[in-house]
């Protein structure tokens, strides 16, 4: 009996392990004009980023037309595009909490937060306007923007020490 219950024990921690870590995923719009080098910052640290799609005539070839760098994509000779950013949860813990954005008539809207963002992510969108990161919201030091008609409920995880 005792070695089941250890079983069981064990299947449940492993089990709580995994949920406590699940992946959500995340748009970054990014566009080069008039053939010009962009970057296109993006925050925390994605586990993968890949192409979602193509927006501009122009193809998008990776290591051609973009890629990326430590801290954001880049786009080169006219592409145009909507990546999509893997980002591997925190789990919900003492650093988390859920807040909602709003940004009315397009007009940029921070929402200042108690600490430093290390990640955040789109939970539920409430507005009919696309909310896509670093197009119409993004997240830099201890604020959470939107703007362009964005408003949605995010999950903000929060970098560990003194509040600001």
């Amino acid at each position: 009996m005792k070695n089941v219950l250890k079983v069981l024990a064990g299947m449940v921690l492993m089990f709580a392990a995994s949920a406590a870590y699940a992946d959500h995923d995340q748009l970054l719009r990014c566009e080069s004009w008039n053939n010009e080098y962009k970057v296109c910052h993006y925050t925390g640290t994605p586990a993968a980023i890949r192409l979602e799609q193509q927006v501009s005539r122009t193809p998008c070839v990776r290591e051609r037309t973009w890629g990326m760098t430590q801290r954001g994509i880049w786009v080169a000779h006219g592409c145009r595009a909507i990546f999509r950013l893997t980002y591997r949860d925190f789990g919900g813990g003492a650093n988390a909490r859920m807040v909602r954005c709003e940004s009315w008539n397009r007009d940029y809207q921070e929402c200042r937060q108690p600490r430093r963002i290390m990640t955040a992510r789109l939970v539920r969108q409430i507005s009919g306007a696309s909310c896509i990161q670093g197009h119409s919201w993004g997240f830099q030091g201890p604020v959470l923007w939107v703007s362009n008609g964005c408003r949605a409920q995010f999950q903000v995880w929060y970098r560990m020490g003194r509040d600001l």
